[in-house]
C-alpha cells in the first residue's frame, strides 16, 4: 500500500502474513518521491520506522539489501531491553554490527552504497557477511527469549524511538532457521538480481 507515495504496509511475499506496516502517516517511509518511483523503500532517518508481528526464533538467517547514511542506524531490531534480544544495525566506515544478547560483533566490509548484508544469529556463533564475504564472526552464548516483535528501522523498545534508518532498504529476507549451507548461493542470487559489485 503507499498513500501519496508512503509505506503504509510492506508486504511479507513469502506468504505467511508477516507484512510490515505503519499507520502514522508522519512516519511512513517513501517509495515515491516528487512522483517519481524510489528504487526501494526509502527512510527519512527522524521518524521513519515499520512494525511486523515477526518474533526472531532462537536461530535466524538475515538478509538485507540496504544503503545507509549513518552509523548507528537499525535495520532490524527485537529486543526487550539493551542486553535481551538481537538487533542488527549500521556502524562506523561501512560496516554492520549485530548484538546477540550482550555480544557485540562488528564486521568491516569496505563496500559503500548499496549492499547485501547477511547475517547468521544462533545460541554459540553469529556471523556478519557483506556481498557474500565474511568479515566477522563471534562466539555467543545464551538463547534468544524475548516478547518484542521486530521493528525495521528503528529501536523496538525505546520512547520516542531512536537509531532511526537513514538511507534505504530493497529487500529483507528472514528465516527462522541455520541457512548456512543455502546461503552462498541465496546471496549469488540476490547480488546478481540487484547488481551488487
Amino acid at each position: 500500500d503507499q498513500v501519496d507515495g508512503f509505506v503504509e504496509t510492506w508486504y511479507d511475499q513469502s506468504g505467511n502474513g508477516k507484512d510490515a506496516t505503519q499507520a502514522t502517516a508522519g512516519q511512513q517511509p517513501k517509495i515515491v518521491n516528487a512522483g517519481s518511483l524510489l528504487t526501494a523503500v526509502t527512510f527519512d532517518g527522524s521518524d521513519d520506522n515499520m512494525d511486523t508481528s515477526h518474533v526472531l526464533g532462537a536461530t535466524s538467517t538475515i538478509f538485507g539489501v540496504c544503503q545507509s547514511s549513518a552509523a548507528s542506524d537499525f535495520l532490524l531490531d527485537m529486543r526487550d531491553g539493551g542486553t535481551d534480544g538481537v538487533f542488527i544495525r549500521s556502524a562506523a566506515n561501512d560496516s554492520f554490527e549485530v548484538r546477540y544478547n550482550s555480544t557485540d560483533l562488528v564486521g568491516a566490509s569496505g563496500a559503500s552504497g548499496l549492499k547485501l548484508g547477511s547475517f547468521l544469529i544462533k545460541d554459540g556463533t553469529q556471523e556478519i557477511r557483506v556481498n557474500g564475504t565474511s568479515v566477522g564472526s563471534a562466539t555467543t552464548s545464551g538463547t534468544i527469549s524475548v516478547t518484542a516483535t521486530t521493528q525495521i528501522g528503528g529501536r523496538s523498545f525505546a520512547t520516542p524511538l531512536s537509531g532511526l534508518w537513514l538511507g534505504s532498504m530493497s529487500e529483507i529476507i528472514i528465516y527462522n532457521s541455520d541457512e548456512s549451507a543455502n546461503r552462498p548461493a541465496l546471496e549469488t542470487n540476490i547480488i546478481n538480481h540487484y547488481g551488487i559489485s
